[in-house]
């Protein structure tokens, strides 16, 4: 469409007497000038549509992890085993537990990291 405008203002240019040519031309560059404004704004518009999906899908990432995580952890906690008087067995426990309480504090970053990113995706 521009370019139709364009080529046909540049022929009622041609032909148009006097101070006519020049304000055909005028309004011809403002059309141009303010088509690349639009231009550019939609341009700019569409990368940050495209980062914020980006972001958005690295977020939704994180939240399966954790998701996943947190399923694991309560399936894990839901079927304890009994405490048991045999040392070995008592050792091997405590193992599990501070495995347990490791894995836990690793998740908190990740909590909060997820966390703080679902945050500035929002805002």
């Amino acid at each position: 469409l521009l370019d139709i405008i364009n080529s046909e203002g540049a022929e009622l240019s041609e032909v148009a007497p006097g101070d006519a040519s020049l304000r055909v031309e005028d309004l011809i560059h403002k059309d141009n000038k303010r088509f690349d404004n639009l231009r550019e704004q939609i341009e700019k518009r569409a990368e940050k549509a495209r980062v914020a999906k980006e972001k958005s899908l690295e977020v939704i990432s994180e939240l399966d992890e954790l998701l996943d995580w947190f399923n694991e952890a309560d399936d894990k906690l839901k079927t304890p085993s009994p405490v048991n008087a045999d040392p070995d067995t008592l050792k091997r426990q405590l193992a599990q537990q501070k495995d347990m309480s490791e894995d836990i504090s690793a998740q908190k970053a990740k909590t909060r990291d997820a966390l703080s990113s679902g945050k500035k995706l929002l805002n």
